[in-house]
């Protein structure tokens, strides 16, 4: 083979050597993309699902709290009824 052709030879197994790299390139930065993507999915999934359990578990205090309050409120109607039912015991005694 003459020098010319050798030339031509390398060349060309060069240029398909190159062409392969870059498809190579290409595919792991789509792979690179996909993967950042799907990672952010991921993470928009979960913060959503965070903020869902955070409002479940503040709706649950909120409703314990108002119990609370309903059975203090009852407590207080009953206290001042037993006193006011002493108060007339004590007047009808006279």
């Amino acid at each position: 083979m003459n020098a010319a052709g050798m030339m031509s030879d390398l060349q060309m197994r060069m240029s398909k050597k190159i062409a392969q790299l870059t498809k190579v390139i290409y595919h792991l930065n789509n792979k690179n993309e996909d993967h950042d993507f799907d990672l952010q999915e991921l993470s928009e999934q979960y913060e959503s699902e965070i903020e869902q359990i955070l409002q479940d578990a503040a709706d649950k205090i909120n409703h314990f709290k108002a119990q609370i309050k309903s059975h203090e409120d009852d407590a207080a109607v009953a206290e001042a009824l037993k006193a006011l039912k002493a108060e007339h015991d004590a007047e009808r005694a006279k």
